[in-house]
């Protein structure tokens, strides 16, 4: 698995993995202290960027983290 921590300022909140050909696995949540399920199927989906830019949250995946209170 694949992980990456998502920052909002200068804390981590959440931990998402996907697996080595990029299927999402989970979401786990600082504030909740569970592990979710991601909503979207590929890595590709939730994360933007990678390579020369930096990497991001793609619109589905700001929105579902609000969602989340996150």
């Amino acid at each position: 698995s694949y992980r990456y921590t998502i920052f909002r300022g200068d804390e981590a909140f959440d931990v998402f993995r996907h697996k080595y050909r990029g299927v999402c696995e989970k979401l786990s949540v600082k504030g909740l202290g569970r592990e979710l399920e991601v909503p979207c199927g590929m890595v590709s989906d939730f994360l933007t960027g990678g390579g020369p830019l930096p990497l991001g949250l793609s619109d589905e995946a700001q929105k579902y983290l609000e969602t989340l209170g996150a």
